[in-house]
């Protein structure tokens, strides 16, 4: 046997060894199709938000995160949060074992951003039944900007 075939059949064989892992995550979207027309298309096309179910914290609370394109922080709009308008907020109060504060401050002054305060944070990020992460960073949103509309968080 050739050299050449010799390393080919070890490099299938090391190849073929290989346990590749990956994460399936199921988007969703808000668009409703049935109520979509010609004079609502564009509105709906431009105001559509890209989102995935995660589960947050010890008690894995399930927050829709928004799907951004662009550099931005991921940020979860915390229960303490005043704005009306976003249905579904993470309770930090459920999640006391495992989310940590990685700073004692707030900060302030965010407005670039779809939030404008809130604590940088650790807490455990559950995807899927075989995959969790401990130590999840994000910001944890105590105050929205007026533009954001029923945002409970983005990734």
């Amino acid at each position: 046997m050739s050299k050449t075939l010799i390393i080919s059949i070890i490099i299938l064989l090391i190849i073929g060894n290989i346990d590749c892992q990956y994460i399936v995550l199921k988007f969703k979207t808000n668009i409703d199709l049935d109520s979509l027309n010609k004079e609502n298309y564009m509105k709906s096309v431009i105001e559509q938000q890209l989102y995935v179910d995660l589960k947050i914290g010890e008690s894995e609370q399930k927050i829709p995160m928004t799907l951004k394109s662009m550099k931005y922080p991921t940020f979860i709009v915390s229960s303490k949060a005043k704005e009306d308008d976003i249905k579904i907020k993470y309770d930090e109060s459920i999640s006391k074992n495992s989310l940590k504060y990685l700073s004692e401050d707030e900060i302030k002054n965010l407005f670039i951003y779809d939030f404008s305060q809130g604590y940088y944070v650790s807490d455990t990020l559950n995807i899927n039944k075989s995959y969790s992460y401990n130590n999840f960073n994000y910001i944890l949103a105590t105050k929205m900007n007026g533009i954001v509309k029923n945002i409970s968080g983005e990734i």
